[in-house]
């Protein structure tokens, strides 16, 4: 449904299956594990967290963290790529503002 809607092909919407999966399959729900994971989504796995643990501690620790779950959460290789100076340089760093709530206000 939500490929639909976005306009995206059908088969975009079939990786969405393997969004949480992880490398080791130790994962819920835990269909797949390794290769059986498709390349894209394995890309995008480590290429979203990479982006989100620069929001909390800059590229350096990305790197690190992102070595760390090499193997577990990640595929190795992927990861390894992903992790390096050259790709950390490549890649702007996220702005570095805090997570802010927009305040709602409510009519009475």
């Amino acid at each position: 449904m939500l490929t639909d809607r976005l306009g995206l092909l059908r088969e975009f919407g079939e990786l969405f299956a393997y969004i949480d999966e992880r490398w080791d399959g130790q994962s819920d729900p835990g269909h797949a594990r390794g290769e059986a994971i498709p390349l894209p989504v394995r890309i995008v796995q480590v290429a979203r967290d990479r982006w989100f643990q620069s929001m909390l501690g800059g590229p350096r620790y990305a790197a690190r963290v992102i070595r760390r779950r090499a193997g577990g959460v990640f595929e190795p290789d992927i990861a390894r790529a992903l992790a390096n100076e050259r790709s950390l340089n490549s890649v702007p760093a996220p702005a570095k503002t805090p997570f802010t709530r927009r305040r709602c206000s409510r009519r009475r």
